[in-house]
């Protein structure tokens, strides 16, 4: 008697079955990221402020709320503002309108933004582990991720890294995924 050899990988319950889990793996990865962010704020000394970011303080604040006034991308002195790029003030400004829209502090929407933003970036970076390390190795590298001290150090105030952490690991995550296609179809 002959035994017939199944690819379960070729079975589309199974495939399909693999892809929810996927999502449901990213969706955990992306509570347990804001869940650790809060507990963070909740646990360090001081919590989240606004003080310790100079940068926030005397550049970025001031610009962002420059534009969301419609005075344009200008310092608080009136000069162009062109230390750094205006990604952040850009980003910072529609945060700001958006706060006076529902009347809620910017404050909040501060904080939310850091949330989604590391929630993202956690994502992101899971998702790239799982192509080159599957889910166990993706799992581990996104709970190192959102557990690492520096990484949480960020979150305790305004930065400007918190923005392009997700465009980059969402970048990195598009052409990584257009490479691994390629190469899996040669």
């Amino acid at each position: 008697m002959q035994r017939s050899s199944v690819n379960l990988g070729d079975v589309p319950c199974l495939e399909h079955g693999r892809e929810q889990m996927r999502g449901r793996s990213l969706v955990v990865v992306f509570l347990a990221t804001v869940g650790m962010v809060l507990l963070f704020w909740a646990l360090v000394p001081g919590g989240w402020t606004e003080e310790e970011a100079t940068d926030y303080r005397s550049f970025y604040l001031p610009v962002a709320q420059n534009l969301a006034e419609g005075r344009g991308l200008v310092t608080s002195e009136g000069d162009p503002a062109v230390r750094y790029p205006p990604g952040f003030p850009l980003l910072l400004a529609g945060l700001f309108g958006s706060a006076r829209w529902t009347g809620t502090p910017e404050v909040l929407w501060l904080q939310g933004f850091t949330l989604l933003a590391m929630g993202w970036a956690a994502v992101g970076l899971c998702g790239l582990a799982w192509m080159v390390v599957g889910e166990c190795g993706a799992l581990v590298a996104a709970g190192l991720w959102m557990t690492y001290p520096f990484n949480l150090w960020l979150t305790k105030q305004p930065n400007s890294e918190l923005l392009f952490l997700p465009l980059f690991y969402g970048a990195l995550l598009l052409c990584g995924g257009a490479l691994w296609r390629s190469w899996s179809w040669s």
